[in-house]
């Protein structure tokens, strides 16, 4: 047998994804420092805009607070009233805090069929109201008066006047009640 001269030569390539695990973990090594480069890069620049609007909000803050403290400042107190003046001011005041409209549902609650109210005054002065009212009968003017007086909105119910109209064929009597109103705490002061 013969024998065959061959040589085994060795080449020189580069293998990157072969068989040497020294240059595969420095290409990884590589890669993983660049995203960790870049993912730092990311966050400082959003921690410098976070910064940045947070200053900007505190300057605004403090500006804010500078020009609401001149406010503060200026606002003072009025000097105490005298008691005659309080009390010129109270009597113009008290006939606009009358419930007209509680006055009102009280009397179209406590007026019966057979009675017409044909006028009602307020004396807001007094607190009170002078009704002029016609009712076929006293009796019905008897009824009317129990009901107004045992309304709670209205206490001491008076007959002011009355007389009977002779030339109306029905002749129905026409009468003057003078009704106080009753004063919530708030208005007794």
């Amino acid at each position: 047998m013969k024998r065959l001269a061959f040589t085994l030569v060795k080449r020189k390539h580069h293998v990157w994804w072969g068989s040497h695990a020294t240059a595969r973990y420095s290409l990884l090594c590589s890669i993983a420092l660049v995203i960790a480069l870049a993912l730092l890069g990311i966050a400082t620049s959003i921690a410098v805009r976070t910064q940045r609007a947070v200053d900007l909000s505190r300057a605004e803050l403090q500006q804010l607070q500078r020009r609401a403290m001149p406010v503060r400042e200026t606002v003072r107190s009025s000097p105490p009233l005298e008691p005659a003046k309080v009390t010129e001011i109270n009597r113009i005041i008290h006939p606009l805090n009358v419930p007209w409209s509680q006055v009102f549902d009280a009397l179209e609650t406590a007026t019966p069929q057979d009675v017409a109210l044909v006028a009602v005054e307020p004396d807001a002065q007094r607190y009170a109201i002078r009704l002029l009212v016609e009712a076929k009968s006293t009796d019905a003017l008897f009824v009317y008066l129990n009901a107004l007086d045992e309304h709670p909105a209205f206490e001491r119910v008076a007959l002011a006047k009355h007389d009977t109209q002779e030339q109306d064929p029905l002749k129905p009597v026409r009468f003057s009640i003078d009704v106080p109103l009753v004063r919530s705490p708030v208005q007794s002061n």
